[in-house]
């Protein structure tokens, strides 16, 4: 089973999401999943452990062929290769990227969030560290709203099932 094309949504218009991680929370190994083989692959190790889990969205396909990545708020020991199910508080663009990272807390834990879009700033500059992954400054101001979340969800999906057309998925 892959990770990213085996695993699929309950449905389109559900406030939760599936998100496959990819690194855990305080880890200062950096992973990605592996397109082809489905397998983690160790890309950097960083000096300063990850301050929340990151992951992807399954059977979701962005501008650069990637699937849609997630920063996953909370603090929950999670493993690698594990599905959270989730529920997307809006998106974040990362300064000279191509990439935009969906924000989301898991469901077991929402409850601890004011998930409203004031709060998301917040919940941002609790878990997120000064620097990037790329040692670019964040600004905060650039995370969006729910909708614009399930915006970019929503296309990702779509782009997927026009390129990956026909392939087996496996409900979650």
């Amino acid at each position: 089973m892959h990770p990213w094309h085996h695993i699929s949504w309950p449905s389109l218009d559900s406030d939760v999401i599936p998100i496959v991680v990819e690194v855990v929370r305080g880890s200062q190994s950096r992973f990605r999943l592996d397109s082809l083989t489905g397998m983690l692959r160790l890309v950097d190790v960083t000096r300063e452990p990850s301050p929340f889990a990151l992951g992807i969205v399954p059977r979701t396909l962005t501008q650069d062929g990637s699937p849609v990545g997630v920063i996953l708020l909370g603090d929950l020991d999670l493993e690698p290769l594990s599905v959270v199910n989730a529920i997307p508080l809006g998106v974040l663009h990362l300064p000279n990227s191509l990439r935009d990272y969906v924000v989301a807390v898991n469901t077991f834990e929402v409850e601890i969030f004011n998930a409203s879009e004031a709060s998301i700033l917040a919940l941002c500059e609790k878990y997120w560290s000064s620097k990037s992954e790329t040692d670019v400054l964040l600004d905060f101001s650039r995370i969006t709203d729910r909708v614009w979340a399930h915006q970019t969800l929503n296309e990702a999906s779509q782009s997927y099932q026009r390129k990956f057309k026909g392939l087996r998925k496996v409900i979650v």
